[in-house]
């Protein structure tokens, strides 16, 4: 009796800590704020904790969309900082360049003052306003914030009806991954919002302050305007969400949404009206917070995912994504951490390092108060290829389609460095290095299941490695792949009670870690060497550009070769069955722990490998190549190609590399993986690589029909019988035989047989 006793406290106790696991992971984060503090000589004023609230408030407002929608549609929204980032850029556009006024005084030539100034090095010139009355100027500016509140709003609620209703089919992983591509989408629309205005960089850069003269002094820091509105606001977002989820209607139909999706719609509810909702209140969260950022800090994030993005999906995962106080409360405490460090320590960077432990150790104690946040599907985007029949395979025409196949990919990959300048056998050598790591997602992602965004976190290891030690080739870039295997099954222990987006959130969380920490100079960075010089191979001077090619080259031959290897293997069949049913593939004896171990540290030996010989290419290690947006460009570059054979992961690097050689304006490369991954998404699901498969396809089945030969596998979703009507001898209604001249018929004497069954005299 006492041991069910202590037993049932003890599952009381546990399911205590489940529920209240968040609480309790904010406490102790307070409390380390706390003691790092207390650690120094001097403590630091209040209001230095007030000024790390109040750029919170920010990551805080975007952290409470990023939880209303994963409530509604069960995904982690990536474009969630880039929706408020283009409505701020909006707002910031028209307040500075003051466009609206100057179009006044075209309507009302007395109402405004215009002067022109001449563009530098050109003829022509644009206007502005001058002496502009300051209720007009006011005018302006909330007039400019109300419409880049507005667009964000806008963009959010068109994300949703537009692209995001109509893969609610799909799995989780595929919508979240759709939303990393529409984040480049949007960054790529805010490079070109900013073209017109290329020449007025003064007018359009800097920030938008609020125009009200009123600063508090409190805590021994001077608030301004902003930094006290900023703060206010969020906390009345807070609350008006709250209340609007508590007593309206539409936010009584969002809860139930969250709660049972299905429910709500046999009870007749509009599901999809209910969630654009949650769509609409992120939207505005995300406006409201990049316009703050723009009157305070006066730059609007114009890049790919970065700092901001692993902050806030922090305080989501703090709250367990369900909690939208606690997710304003995990933005805050991580604002007080974030200034505790730099009073501590002076280390701007060190909180982004440090959320991987945080991150961690927060899934993994509420791995099971949030386990709807796992999905057990792996990444939908996986169409199989299949290998050219053996019924056709011997056939000349199509040994001769793939033998001149062969020998156009040799010649175009053995002539490139000959036809390219020098710039842009750099970019071909950085496109092979990009394949090598396409190869390495494959691998983790496309057979074990095993969804990554920080795969370029992997290669800054190998990279900081091969830098470090100056080996010879190829000795330096192996020894990275050494030791990125070793830290890929560090990182793989954990994220074996990890799935789906817990584990994109952790690997995300990763490379952040390793540009922040490893390759930061102000830390272990200093290691490194300021440039790194390309060692000698064999008597080869690998400082020309076209040497290394041809040695990147080769490299991406023999991991090639490597993986069809591995594909043919048992090793691969083993991830294969544990992503497609992990239960059953236990039941025949297979370890998951084993099988997925082995996943992470193949594919994180390859892109140490890889990235060693990056850093080469770049003769150095900086943290800004290595980074969380170019991380997450990399899986971009994998799923663009598809994940359902060798050759498609590589058909998407290639397709990256070449619209770098053709443009190097980043509006070009944003274009290629955000909006590229979203049409690929949308029309060609397996990507460009199944695509290509496809026309192989119904090349093949042109020759199968000719030849006469029946290919079951191409065949199968026609008709089973030939299309051609079949061939019988001829014959009178008595049975007789009906002459033919040979010059008008076959000998035998034939005749065409209908389908209907009724047969047609020649």
């Amino acid at each position: 009796m006492s041991a069910a006793i202590a037993s049932s406290r003890a599952a009381s106790i546990r399911e205590w800590l489940r529920q209240r696991g968040q609480v309790l992971a904010l406490v102790g984060l307070v409390t380390v704020a706390i003691l790092l503090a207390a650690s120094d000589e001097v403590a630091p004023p209040p209001g230095f904790y007030g000024q790390g609230l109040v750029g919170a408030a920010g990551v805080g407002l975007q952290a409470l969309g990023l939880v209303l929608i994963f409530r509604s549609n069960r995904i982690i929204n990536f474009a969630q900082v880039q929706v408020g980032a283009l409505g701020a850029f909006v707002f910031v556009v028209l307040a500075r360049s003051e466009v609206m006024l100057v179009g006044l005084h075209r309507i009302c030539t007395g109402c405004v003052e215009v002067e022109s100034v001449p563009l530098p090095g050109s003829e022509s010139g644009y206007s502005i306003p001058v002496n502009v009355p300051t209720w007009l100027d006011h005018a302006n500016y909330w007039l400019s914030m109300g419409i880049g509140l507005a667009v964000a709003i806008g963009i959010s609620y068109l994300i949703y009806v537009g692209i995001i209703r109509r893969f609610e089919t799909r799995s989780s992983l595929v919508m979240t991954v759709l939303t990393i591509g529409i984040a480049q989408t949007l960054t790529m629309l805010s490079n070109l919002v900013m073209v017109p205005f290329s020449g007025r960089e003064l007018e359009v850069t800097g920030a938008a302050p609020l125009p009200v003269d009123m600063s508090v002094s409190a805590g021994g820091v001077v608030f301004q305007a902003a930094d006290i509105a900023q703060l206010g606001v969020a906390v009345l977002a807070l609350t008006g969400v709250a209340l609007l989820m508590r007593f309206s209607t539409a936010g009584i139909l969002l809860r139930g949404v969250a709660d049972n999706r299905v429910r709500a719609q046999t009870l007749g509810v509009n599901v999809s009206a209910v969630s654009s909702l949650s769509w609409i209140l992120a939207g505005a969260l995300s406006g409201l917070a990049g316009i703050f950022v723009a009157m305070t800090a006066g730059s609007v994030a114009l890049g790919g995912l970065g700092s901001a993005d692993v902050q806030m999906l922090a305080a989501a995962v703090l709250a367990g994504f369900s909690s939208l106080p606690l997710a304003l409360a995990a933005a805050m405490v991580l604002g007080l951490l974030d200034r505790a460090i730099l009073w501590a320590y002076e280390a701007p960077a060190l909180l982004d390092g440090l959320l991987l432990p945080v991150l961690i150790g927060a899934l993994l104690l509420m791995r099971q108060a949030h386990a709807r946040t796992d999905s057990q599907d792996p990444f939908g985007a996986t169409e199989e290829a299949r290998p050219i029949p053996a019924e056709l395979r011997s056939l000349p025409v199509v040994r001769t389609w793939r033998r001149n196949g062969l020998l156009l990919l040799s010649v175009v990959l053995l002539g490139a460095p000959w036809f390219l300048s020098t710039p842009q056998t750099n970019v071909a050598i950085t496109t092979l290095v990009f394949g090598m790591l396409a190869l390495s997602i494959l691998v983790l992602t496309g057979w074990a299941g095993q969804i990554t965004l920080g795969q370029f976190g992997f290669a800054g290891v190998g990279a900081f490695v091969t830098a470090v030690l100056g080996w010879p080739l190829p000795f330096g870039p192996l020894a990275g792949g050494l030791a990125g295997a070793a830290v890929a099954a560090i990182i793989g222990l954990p994220a074996l009670r990890l799935k789906g987006l817990n584990l994109a959130i952790m690997t995300l969380s990763f490379a952040a870690a390793v540009s922040a920490i490893l390759l930061n100079p102000r830390y272990l960075g200093h290691y490194l060497p300021e440039l790194l010089g390309r060692p000698s191979l064999l008597g080869l001077d690998l400082d020309d550009e076209r040497t290394f090619y041809y040695v990147t080259l080769v490299v991406l031959a023999l991991m090639t070769l490597a993986v069809v290897g591995m594909r043919r293997s048992r090793t691969a069949r083993v991830l294969m069955a544990c992503r497609d049913n992990d239960s059953l593939a236990q039941a025949y004896g297979v370890s998951l722990l084993r099988a997925r171990l082995s996943a992470f540290v193949i594919s994180g030996y390859m892109a140490s490998v890889a990235g060693g010989l990056y850093a080469y290419a770049q003769f150095g290690v900086e943290p800004e190549a290595f980074g969380v947006g170019v991380s997450t460009t990399v899986f971009l570059i994998a799923v663009l190609g598809g994940l359902g054979s060798i050759a498609a992961p590589l058909v998407g690097a290639a397709f990256y590399g070449v619209t770098r050689m053709l443009s190097s304006d980043p509006i070009v490369s944003l274009a290629a993986t955000g909006a590229g991954v979203v049409a690929v998404l949308i029309f060609m699901p397996g990507g460009l690589g199944a695509a290509g498969y496809r026309i192989r396809d119904a090349f093949l089945r042109r020759v199968a029909i000719r030849q006469r030969i029946t290919v079951p596998s191409l065949m199968g979703d026609r008709a089973a019988t030939d299309p051609r009507a079949p061939i019988a001898a001829n014959s009178r209604g008595d049975g007789s035989a009906v002459f033919v001249p040979t010059r008008y018929a076959l000998n035998g004497q034939w005749k065409v047989q209908a389908r209907a069954g009724r047969s047609a005299d020649v």
